[in-house]
């Protein structure tokens, strides 16, 4: 680790911010640079006061965070285009229903990104499989069950991001490895550098749109990504 004395401060000015909303009961902010993997401040803050173990030691889930990765992950073995369309509506597996908060007709891989459509990523996930998910994320220094790949409604919430926990130090690294165009600090291929120069792009637009979730956190003349 080599903490920013600048960066922490901000750090700690977003974070007293956030729990100054009413509906906020805690928060995490990693920050990680992109040359070296250095995490340049980790901390985070519930109603008692700041706790740096939140960011860095918390499993939790991260929710459609983990949709990068099935993503990457299905472009990566070829299992789908970015021209690929995807169908909308409501789907049943094993009892359990997978739907998004509004219902979308065919998808784009970028709609399905922009969207956070749970629905899109797991007919992403349809197409790739367990496995291969399964080996990409434990490039990522993820872990998954030991049953993955044999109950299907589970399955598919963890590769839509319902049941997808890590820490959010981790999960930072994971996004990391995007940014560095596909590799660990140090030079360790995860993805090729277009796998993740398309991932990156998916990020982006789901920022740079207007109908995206992530848009809120666009800004005028800076290149952002984000999901």
């Amino acid at each position: 680790m080599r903490s920013d004395v600048r960066v922490e401060a901000i750090v700690e000015s977003e974070l007293v911010s956030l729990l100054g909303q009413r509906d906020v009961r805690s928060a995490r902010i990693v920050v990680l640079s992109v040359d070296d993997g250095a995490v340049l401040a980790a901390n985070g803050r519930d109603r008692s006061g700041p706790h740096a173990s939140l960011a860095t030691e918390e499993v939790r889930s991260h929710g459609s965070t983990a949709k990068l990765f099935t993503l990457a992950a299905a472009l990566e073995a070829g299992a789908v285009r970015m021209e690929d369309t995807f169908e909308g509506g409501v789907i049943t597996r094993d009892g359990v229903t997978i739907e998004d908060h509004e219902t979308h007709g065919a998808m784009s891989l970028e709609d399905v990104m922009a969207y956070s459509s749970n629905v899109g990523a797991t007919r992403v996930f349809d197409r790739l499989g367990a496995a291969p998910l399964a080996g990409t994320l434990a490039r990522l220094r993820f872990s998954v069950p030991e049953d993955f790949g044999t109950r299907p409604g589970r399955d598919a919430q963890l590769a839509y991001g319902a049941l997808f926990e890590a820490s959010s130090l981790d999960v930072a690294a994971g996004y990391l490895v995007v940014a560095r165009g596909g590799t660990w600090p140090g030079g360790r291929v995860v993805i090729s550098p277009t796998t993740a120069d398309r991932s990156l792009t998916l990020l982006e637009r789901a920022v740079s749109r207007e109908d995206a979730t992530g848009h809120p956190a666009a800004m005028p003349g800076v290149r952002v990504a984000g999901k």
